[in-house]
């Protein structure tokens, strides 16, 4: 008895006080960098389907395990260069407050990162059974608007949005 409590006492250390490591990934044919977490793997199409039902779900789904937490790309076919990004950051806020009339709203601004400017929403969302938080960065590669989304549940937000910023304040477009 003891013997159990000893290694489920171990497993409750390793899994909610070890640190998430994060490394450097290239993607989308080493048009972009980005730390990720370390075992997180692309998400499966299927999947991909049920977390993002509609007609245009994104290209590239890094998750955890449980799918919960979870990174998107989506390299879309609109044109995009620095010099629309104000315009684009109008026209997604207003297609998220009309998807999402009751989020609550953290911030909504434009800033450098790595040498290129993006447009940024942070916001919190509600699904049918949880709440979800968002994080979004959209800038212009080769001439398309490339969209980033971070999202988690609220449940595990205190632990996730300080390693959200760290992944989102390390995207690199090449």
């Amino acid at each position: 008895m003891i013997y159990i409590k000893n290694i489920l006492a171990t497993f409750f250390v390793v899994a909610f006080f070890l640190p998430i490591e994060l490394e450097q990934r290239s993607l989308l044919d080493g048009k972009v960098e980005i730390l990720l977490p370390k075992g997180w793997k692309p998400m499966s199409e299927d999947l991909v389907k049920i977390k993002y039902p509609g007609a245009k779900p994104p290209k590239l789904v890094y998750s955890d395990v449980s799918g919960a937490i979870s990174i998107a790309f989506n390299l879309t076919e609109s044109n995009a260069s620095q010099s629309t990004i104000e315009k684009y950051h109008e026209v997604l806020k207003q297609s998220l407050e009309k998807a999402y009339p009751d989020a609550v709203w953290e911030e909504t601004t434009i800033r450098e990162i790595n040498g290129k400017r993006m447009g940024e929403f942070r916001l919190i969302t509600d699904t049918y059974n949880d709440k979800i938080y968002n994080q979004m960065l959209f800038t212009d590669l080769n001439g398309k608007l490339l969209i980033c989304s971070f999202n988690c549940v609220e449940t595990k937000l205190k632990t996730w949005k300080p390693i959200a910023a760290d992944i989102m304040n390390s995207l690199t477009i090449k």
